[in-house]
């Protein structure tokens, strides 16, 4: 089962990943700003039609941002090969941005 904050951080990156501020994703979705930034700090639980209004508008399938949100428990098969070749490309996305924050921590 996804964590609100594991599939609120996936959502952000795929955001921030297609170029969308929360304001533009939120109007995309037909959703208020205030509740995209809700789910992606971890203040609110998304419900399915959330998610759906979402991976819409981020043009993502919902399983896509489900195995994001909880890749550690293999319960999610991603059957295509377009879901699959994102799920590469957005782990190394997850993998640079670890990378730079790291960084940034040794700076401070």
């Amino acid at each position: 089962m996804p964590e609100k904050n594991k599939i609120g951080k996936a959502i952000r990156i795929l955001r921030e990943a297609k170029g969308f501020s929360a304001a533009k994703l939120a109007d995309v979705a037909d959703l208020t700003t205030s509740q995209l930034c809700m789910v992606e700090k971890g203040q609110r639980v998304p419900n399915v039609n959330f998610l759906t209004a979402i991976s819409k508008a981020l043009s993502v399938p919902c399983e896509v941002l489900l195995a994001l949100s909880c890749p550690d428990e293999g319960m999610i098969q991603v059957q295509n090969k377009k879901s699959k070749n994102m799920m590469s490309a957005l782990d190394k996305l997850q993998q640079a941005e670890d990378m730079l924050i790291k960084e940034l921590s040794k700076d401070a």
